[in-house]
């Protein structure tokens, strides 16, 4: 599907003209006619999409790393990995022999002990510990997929979205029409993220996600705190996020496993089959299950993925517009990619009044 121009937008103020509070004038001649323009007249997209300002490559792009693989992958990994550091009794090395050292141990058994070392050199209590154990799960196996995510995302960005771009809007359209270069000039000019940034911006996400497992993972956590010297009653319900994850994640799993109950029981087999059992804590709080079968992978696996998706929100309106500031101003951490940098396009584009800004008169 190509959308070309097929219309003439309305003249626009050259922002290069007036000072102060006195009104724009009107350029001469009527710029060169915009994907941008005929793009909002189209069925295909809505006036949002052209005030938004993104071109089809920069959605794409956005669809494909962003949400398909640093959210969607990781999170299907990172909730796997915590089920089975959390339910297996097989050795983490097959071969290995049983208890002898560290790969001849269960997942189950390693991640008490993280469990316990937490409990030990921090001084808090086991619950908290516990959290903190969680949370290191769920970020140490997203780490494989985040570092190369955003590495090599940002090295393959411009040539991706550029690709997308000409077979969406016409190859012809990428060098001609000025939206589409104002769009990719600033993309090329933008800085990119090192492996040295990416692998440290990694390690602020996951000392950020101990700080969240610390401060509002448990009952007792600094939100109900803060409601109790404040006399709110509304946040002195809080609950703590494991809560709240395990009441998504049972509430999911039981709908999901009415909806499919041949499904789930077939994964109940196969995470009995594979050496699956009830966690530590699971029988700490029902200790009849220490003998029973293990069910509810589904619920479990849910709930894994609810507690991550938690901490993902928490992170993202946190810490990470702070290591995204950080990382601009630290040498080492970012670059450009001198060949690709734009020559005075991204100026010469917005002279034209067809920068994002007036996309939005376009689409009144």
């Amino acid at each position: 599907m190509k959308h070309i121009a097929d219309s003439t937008p309305p003249p626009v103020s050259d922002p290069t003209q007036g000072q102060g509070d006195a009104p724009l004038a009107a350029p001469a001649a009527t710029p060169t006619p915009s994907v941008a323009a005929s793009y909002v007249s189209t069925p295909f997209a809505s006036n949002t999409q052209a005030a938004n300002c993104n071109t089809f490559g920069e959605k794409l792009y956005s669809g494909v790393f962003d949400w398909g693989i640093n959210f969607g992958v990781n999170l299907v990994i990172s909730a796997g990995f915590t089920q089975w550091t959390k339910h297996s009794r097989l050795p983490i090395w097959k071969n290995a022999p049983i208890g002898k050292n560290f790969f001849g141990a269960s997942p189950e058994s390693a991640f008490n002990g993280v469990r316990d070392w937490m409990k030990r050199r921090t001084g808090f209590s086991e619950d908290i510990a516990n959290r903190m154990a969680d949370a290191l799960t769920l970020t140490t196996a997203g780490t494989a997929v985040m570092v190369p995510s955003v590495w090599l995302g940002a090295k393959i960005k411009s040539d991706f979205i550029r690709a997308a771009d000409g077979w969406w809007y016409g190859k012809q359209a990428l060098d001609t029409d000025p939206w589409l270069e104002h769009r990719h000039a600033l993309i090329e000019d933008a800085p990119k993220a090192t492996l040295a940034g990416a692998v440290i911006g990694r390690a602020g996400t996951m000392l950020a996600v101990q700080a969240a497992a610390i401060g509002i993972g448990d009952r007792k956590n600094a939100i109900t705190w803060l409601g109790k010297q404040c006399n709110n009653n509304t946040l002195q319900k809080f609950k703590g996020l494991d809560f709240y994850s395990v009441k998504i994640g049972h509430a999911a799993g039981s709908a999901l496993t009415d909806a499919m109950p041949k499904t789930a029981a077939r994964l109940d087999g196969f995470a009995q089959r594979i050496g699956f059992g009830h966690s530590t804590e699971q029988i700490k709080l029902s200790p009849n299950l220490i003998s029973a079968p293990y069910t509810g992978a589904m619920a479990d696996y849910t709930r894994y993925s609810a507690l991550d998706t938690m901490y993902t929100l928490v992170t993202m309106s946190t810490i990470h517009p702070i290591i995204h500031a950080i990382k601009q101003v630290i040498p080492g951490m970012t670059y450009k990619d001198e060949s690709k940098r734009p020559k005075n396009r991204v100026t010469e584009a917005s002279r034209q009044g067809l920068i994002c800004e007036r996309t939005r008169e376009v689409s009144a």
